[in-house]
């Protein structure tokens, strides 16, 4: 069977700092404190646990690359950030 491989891109994403109901494609999500709200490429947005988000994606700017892997990183407010 063919193998593939995710294209490098550069997304948008927060981390909640409490729990949220969020629409997504797939219908409402509900995120937990600590789950990530990830934007994809066309806008959509959907959600993530941390532990795969850790294991998905890495820091692209400054801020977030002093924070080590395994220290817990900052939540960001949803509603602070106008979603």
């Amino acid at each position: 069977m063919p193998r593939f491989r995710k294209k490098p891109i550069t997304l948008e994403a927060f981390r909640l700092s409490s729990p949220v109901v969020l629409q997504t494609l797939e219908g409402e999500m509900r995120a937990e404190q600590g789950d990530w709200c990830v934007t994809g490429i066309e806008g959509e947005q959907y959600i993530v646990k941390d532990r795969i988000f850790r294991q998905i994606y890495e820091p692209v700017d400054s801020f977030w690359a002093e924070y080590d892997q395994d220290e817990p990183w900052p939540d960001m407010k949803y509603d602070d950030l106008g979603y």
